[in-house]
């Protein structure tokens, strides 16, 4: 009996440990009925007490719980019934301040799942955005279309408490791609955390994407401007701006020097030395990139067209 799943009302849950003289390092789990009044029926639910402290932590369904042992994949929150309003308005008291990585699961099938990043007090908003606005995510807004909120869960499953900047942001991305890499999610278009390498488009939307951008429409863009041309006002004006323009004061281009960037790229394959660069534009020019591309890849992972890897000097 000590060991068997206990059925009791929450309130009097102390009072019944109390009674029964239960050892809670010893009882990992104890069920009772959480009553939805919205539904006018009775969920089971379940209660996890952290082993090492012995307090509690959270609740979730019992098929829920099943699905995160068979993932080995151990929660920090949980919200399932997110189709009721007080579901939605826990979470959001609940997520605040906080950034982590998080897990859409599908519980009718419980194997589609979707894994991504939340940074500072976003995480909430990731959920709004996945399961209510229906954004960020094809695959899973079509799910959830069919399938409806309540049959999913959001679930936390890191989380980091210190704000997100430019450094800690990859601690965010590392923990996003571990979870990527551990779990393969269905919903996840893309295989990286923080960016779109490794995506192919299917053939059917390459079609779309030609047929959309037709010779109708080329040419009506085309004809846009054709054929137009500059007033000799006009441009006598652009002449005397031009003209009149004051030249770099010393202290701008004491300011451009100091901000210049040196950066240190290498290949990913044998991590060999590209080069050292006194300016990103000089290394993306070096690389065949853009400089935007450089200044995105050294705010995440690094890698810069699956070939090198760029990091500051």
């Amino acid at each position: 009996y000590l060991y068997s799943l206990k059925w009791c009302d929450i309130y009097n849950f102390s009072l019944l440990i109390t009674l029964l003289d239960l050892n809670l390092l010893e009882l990992q789990f104890l069920a009772f009925p959480y009553f939805v009044t919205e539904l006018c029926d009775a969920e089971s639910f379940l209660i996890h007490f952290d082993l090492q402290y012995s307090y509690l932590h959270f609740s979730m369904s019992p098929k829920l719980y099943t699905i995160l042992k068979n993932n080995n994949i151990k929660a920090e929150a949980v919200f399932e019934n997110l189709h009721l309003a007080k579901s939605r308005d826990r979470a959001k008291n609940t997520l605040r301040d906080l950034a982590g990585i998080y897990i859409i699961i599908n519980l009718v099938d419980g194997v589609s799942m979707y894994v991504g990043s939340a940074s500072t007090n976003r995480l909430y908003s990731r959920l709004m955005m996945h399961l209510y606005y229906l954004k960020g995510n094809s695959r899973l807004a079509t799910s959830v279309k069919e399938l409806g909120k309540k049959n999913f869960a959001f679930v936390v499953v890191d989380i980091i408490s210190e704000k997100i900047t430019d450094k800690t942001n990859l601690t965010l991305l590392s923990s996003e791609q571990y979870f990527i890499d551990l779990l393969k999610p269905s919903y996840n278009i893309l295989p990286l955390a923080g960016n779109s390498f490794g995506y192919k488009h299917t053939s059917e939307t390459l079609k779309k994407m030609r047929d959309n951008y037709s010779d109708a429409r080329r040419n009506k863009i085309g004809n846009l401007n054709r054929g137009k041309s500059i007033s000799e006002t006009i441009r006598e004006l652009m002449r005397i701006a031009a003209l009149n323009r004051p030249p770099m004061s010393q202290e701008t281009k004491d300011k451009c020097k100091k901000n210049r960037r040196p950066i240190t790229v290498t290949r990913v394959d044998d991590n060999t030395l590209v080069g050292n660069f006194e300016d990103i534009v000089s290394a993306a020019e070096h690389i065949k990139c853009n400089e935007k591309t450089i200044r995105r890849a050294l705010k995440t992972n690094g890698i810069v067209k699956k070939m090198y890897i760029v990091k500051d000097m």
